[in-house]
């Protein structure tokens, strides 16, 4: 009895070791492909320097190009409009394809330096293991606010490649310039821990299910979206990010989940075919943003 006991449990340590070390690749939520992390590290390696914000340490990573690694197992990449991410720990964001046109970024798979593969965390005071993949942004010689707005990722077992544009029905043209602003920001900064139906993150719950301006209104939300240590000290959640129109950007969240939490009021109140908004500022933060 004690021998078949050992090696069920043999067979399933293997089983967990062998989906430990698979990516997995998606389009549109479907199977695309499995990628052993053996194969990734065959693929063309590339070293990146990237400053540890927590640390305050340059860290040396090894990977592959983000874009090249998407491009080998779906090469018509130019079709996709956002990219997934599905991770251990529920942070699921959305990133654009543009993003990652505009800005170099890497799966790194281990560290170039020597160093262990991991991360402080400067919140539970723990080392988090970084493993299979770690999304690292090449940020050298990037202002302030790059930096502050791209955030590395880790723990990615995932990539769901988006070939059809999330856009929730929400419309340029069809809604007043600061919702569409603030669902544009939602997407970037909320949404992978915040999801909205089946779109985005578990890390914590769904703001419009939850009706959070109702339960707490729109005052307390912007304050706690700006810093949510001065509010809940034990909170996870991490600041937004202080950059230019970063009170814009707040207030259209919170635009945005007043809409979301009652979509046909506003339309039965802005019944007008087209908006009379100007939206040449703002399509000029979003573009900023994408």
């Amino acid at each position: 009895m004690m021998k078949i006991i050992i090696i069920i449990s043999v067979l399933l340590l293997n089983s967990c070791l062998a989906f430990a070390q698979n990516i997995a690749i998606t389009l549109d939520g479907k199977d695309l492909a499995k990628v052993p992390l053996d194969e990734i590290k065959k693929m063309k390696p590339v070293n990146l320097e990237y400053f540890n914000k927590t640390t305050q340490r340059s860290e040396l990573y090894v990977g592959v190009s983000t874009l090249s690694f998407i491009e080998k197992y779906y090469p018509e990449i130019q079709k996709l409009h956002e990219i997934e991410f599905l991770t251990d720990n529920n942070i699921n964001p959305l990133i654009s394809l543009s993003r990652f046109q505009q800005t170099d970024s890497i799966l790194a798979y281990d560290r170039a330096d020597g160093d262990k593969f991991v991360r402080f965390s400067k919140k539970e005071k723990i080392l988090v293991p970084l493993s299979p993949l770690y999304l690292v942004w090449n940020l050298k010689g990037a202002s302030k606010e790059v930096r502050l707005s791209n955030r590395s990722l880790y723990q990615i077992r995932t990539i769901n490649l988006i070939s059809k544009k999330i856009d929730l029905g929400i419309h340029q043209d069809a809604v007043e310039a600061s919702v569409f602003l603030g669902y544009e920001t939602y997407k970037r900064y909320c949404l992978s821990c915040h999801a909205i139906g089946k779109v985005g993150g578990s890390n914590s719950f769904d703001l419009i299910k939850h009706q959070t301006l109702q339960n707490k209104g729109a005052e307390y939300v912007k304050k706690y979206i700006f810093d949510p240590n001065l509010i809940n000290p034990k909170t996870k959640m991490l600041p937004f990010p202080k950059i230019k129109d970063s009170q814009k950007l707040i207030e259209g969240i919170v635009d945005f989940l007043k809409f979301m939490e009652n979509p046909e009021e506003y339309f039965q109140k802005n019944k007008s075919a087209k908006r009379e908004t100007s939206y040449k500022a703002l399509q000029e933060i979003i573009k900023e943003m994408n």
